[in-house]
């Protein structure tokens, strides 16, 4: 069976706050919200979503355009846009394969004046192609090294790595731990990474994903591997 392109980024984003508001949904009004969708500068159109405002309610759902512009109805007012969500099917038809570019993840908190006669400017959304792994997968061997590839992202300076750990082939919320320190995460000028290298002790029969952050000349991040999705996975031989 052919497996079904979708998005590999995250659907929901709220900040500092919980989603249990999700039904609460803001009446339409005569001033708007807008914003722009962009896949690595070129505009997103047909993607659906609305705007978490002031931590507990949701707006009305917009769609961006050709343009990648959006536009959603609200009442006249002051708001605080303090997350967004994507619809379930509109970013797997637009945006299949892509992520959303990690250094725009945290939203700004600035509050924004909707008025018939003013146009409120809401957050920009930024998607982008993520890192793939390329190895290893499956069961290695206790005598030969554990190598972690991918392929090169473009404008990467650097890359950090990161390993998940658990007991179970499919990795639950809460059951795996990270082998690396996050201050101390490994980071490698090249598109692979030797975990001996890194003195990392791998555990028998444990399984084991990687994660890796492409970082751009400035040191900042512009693409990762997707978080739980499409990730290659491997395990070490029980003893």
């Amino acid at each position: 069976m052919e497996e079904r392109a979708e998005y590999l980024g995250t659907s929901a984003i709220f900040s500092g706050h919980s989603s249990d508001f999700r039904n609460e949904v803001l009446a339409a009004g005569d001033s708007q919200i807008t914003g722009k969708a962009r896949l690595q500068d070129r505009p997103v159109a047909g993607l659906k979503l609305r705007l978490s405002l002031n931590g507990k309610v949701m707006s009305q759902w917009g769609t961006t355009d050709s343009t990648g512009s959006y536009s959603i109805s609200v009442p006249a007012g002051r708001y605080q846009v303090t997350g967004y969500e994507l619809d379930h099917a509109s970013p797997d038809r637009v945006l299949a394969g892509k992520i959303m570019r990690p250094q725009r993840e945290t939203l700004d908190s600035t509050l924004i004046q909707a008025a018939p006669d003013k146009v409120a400017s809401g957050p920009d959304l930024d998607f982008t192609e993520p890192v793939v792994l390329t190895g290893p997968v499956g069961d290695q061997s206790s005598n030969a090294k554990v190598i972690i590839t991918w392929q090169p992202f473009p404008g990467a300076a650097s890359y950090r790595v990161q390993l998940d750990e658990s007991e179970r082939r499919t990795q639950f919320f809460g059951e795996t731990k990270f082998v690396y320190d996050w201050a101390s995460r490994p980071l490698v000028s090249s598109n692979s990474f030797d975990v001996s290298s890194a003195q990392a002790k791998l555990k028998p029969g444990y399984y084991y994903h990687a994660r890796v952050e492409a970082l751009g000349a400035n040191g900042k991040v512009i693409s990762e591997t997707p978080n739980g999705k499409g990730n290659l996975g491997f395990r070490m031989p029980a003893t």
